[in-house]
């Protein structure tokens, strides 16, 4: 068998094939052997098998991505927002429970700056936020009121500070 090519592109390469009762032995080239429709029929099917083999990698691969995390029930988000035009130089939250105590320090929040915490705390029980503008240091409870796992402290002009829920 050999790769020859001949008119139009076609393989000359033949399978030989003898007729006993004759002696004799000649070649059929192979696209005499498989007709067009069947080669383009083996083309569709690897095509699909390609396709289908892509796929099932594809969603082997989604399976293994791991899932976003679920907040805990004890714990809640704590998004610190600077809108005045100052850097607040630090935020401090302490809170704490009958097992354990956390102290969090947030340093150099920059004018329009959003900075958001995870705080292991039980939402609704409250907690201690101190920060310092101007030199004046402005410390209160937090979150004492809300339920929410989410939870705002928004640091205005002149020290304001507001609470709300995300």
């Amino acid at each position: 068998m050999s790769g020859k090519k001949g008119q139009n592109g076609i393989s000359t390469a033949g399978v030989l094939f003898s007729d006993s009762l004759l002696g004799s032995t000649y070649s059929l080239p192979y696209h005499y052997l498989y007709p067009p429709a069947f080669r383009q029929h083996s083309i569709m099917r690897k095509l699909i098998f390609t396709l289908l083999i892509f796929s099932a990698g594809a969603l082997m691969t989604w399976g293994l991505l791991p899932t976003p995390l679920a907040l805990p029930q004890t714990s809640m988000l704590l998004e610190i927002v600077n809108e005045s035009s100052k850097i607040v130089p630090s935020v401090e939250i302490k809170h704490g429970n009958e097992n354990s105590q956390e102290t969090i320090l947030a340093l150099q929040i920059i004018p329009g700056e959003t900075r958001t915490l995870t705080l292991n705390h039980q939402p609704g029980m409250g907690f201690n936020f101190t920060t310092r503008i101007d030199g004046e240091e402005i410390s209160f409870c937090a979150g004492k009121f809300s339920q929410s796992q989410g939870l705002r402290q928004t640091i205005k002009e002149g020290g304001q500070i507001d609470e709300s829920d995300l």
